[in-house]
Order: structure tokens, then C-alpha cells, then sequence
């Protein structure tokens, strides 16, 4: 009986996350709008992609999505300070998104405030757990921290999702492990 009413309940909560959403995350579902300043972003036309955020922010205030890429370029343009006010907007908005926490790390890291950045580099690996940038963000501080096999570890997961930065620091290993 109490088996009837669990596959019960379990069917009820996998209708209604079909219904509302699809288990897509809000930044998944943000960034489906953004496609076109996402693009100009990856392709390194900072300008361009700021104007485009910049109109969409006025539109779309509550998306944390403008808020965490005018970040991204604040840092693209050694604004480490701007970046952090980009950052914090966007954690109040949603405080589980990876991205406003690396960014904030970025920044933080910016103005040489190492603990503040690796703690919220610690929390995008926790929230962006399949993530190749916060994996070899947070394994890029710990091998600086010292924690130099925590930190390969991290370099190798995120060599393994697709981060080909990681890989001259996976190379090295054995230069690293001598230090």
C-alpha cells in the first residue's frame, strides 16, 4: 500500500515539473531569450553584446542573466569593481545560479580579496557542479592555495567536461607535485 501511495505522489511531482518548466534551470530558461547578445559575448564583440544587455536590462530587470554577463565584461575590461556590483544584483536575484557566483569569484579575485573568492568560487562548483569554467576556476585557486592534488583534481574534472585551459596544468603534474 504505501508503495501505491508513493509511485502516487512521485507521479504527481514529475507531471507538475513537466507542466511549469521541464526541470530547466532559470538561467536555462533566461538565456533561451539572450541567444543573440550570448553569441556576440562568446565572439569577444564586448561592445556590441554590452548594448544589447544594457537595452535588455531596461526591459528585463529581474533576469539575472543581463546582470551576470555585463559582469563578465566589466571583468573583460578590468572593471573588477563594476563586475562585483553586476554580480551581487544578479545573487539577489537568484542566489543558486554558478555564473553570478563565478563571476563575483572573478572579481573578487580582481581586487585581491582571495577568501571571498574562493568562497564563491567553492559555491559555483557546489551549484554548477557539471560546470568545465567553475571546475577549473576553483582548481585554479586551490593548486595557488597550495592544495596542489584537490586542485588537479578539479583541473581534471574540468579537462574531462571540456576545458582545454586545464590541460598545460594537468601536463605539468609532475612539476606541481614538487613544489
Amino acid at each position: 500500500m504505501e508503495a501505491v501511495v508513493i509511485f502516487f505522489f512521485f507521479g504527481i511531482y514529475i507531471l507538475i515539473r513537466v507542466l511549469f518548466g521541464g526541470g530547466e534551470s532559470a538561467w536555462e530558461k533566461q538565456s533561451e531569450l539572450y541567444k543573440e547578445g550570448l553569441l556576440l559575448f562568446r565572439n569577444k564583440e564586448y561592445e556590441a553584446s554590452r548594448n544589447f544587455f544594457e537595452k535588455s536590462l531596461k526591459r528585463r530587470p529581474y533576469d539575472s542573466v543581463n546582470h551576470v554577463v555585463l559582469g563578465e565584461i566589466a571583468l573583460q575590461q578590468n572593471e573588477p569593481e563594476k563586475a562585483l556590483f553586476y554580480g551581487q544584483k544578479a545573487m539577489r536575484l537568484d542566489n543558486s545560479i554558478w555564473q553570478a557566483h563565478l563571476l563575483m569569484s572573478r572579481a573578487f579575485y580582481g581586487i585581491e580579496n582571495p577568501e571571498e573568492s574562493f568562497k564563491n568560487a567553492k559555491n559555483a562548483v557546489w551549484f554548477g557542479r557539471n560546470s568545465a569554467d567553475a571546475q577549473y576556476w576553483f582548481g585554479k585557486l586551490l593548486v595557488e592555495k597550495g592544495d596542489i592534488e584537490k586542485g588537479l583534481q578539479h583541473l581534471t574534472e574540468a579537462y574531462r567536461l571540456g576545458e582545454e585551459a586545464a590541460g598545460p596544468f594537468l601536463k605539468n603534474r609532475r612539476f606541481l607535485s614538487n613544489k
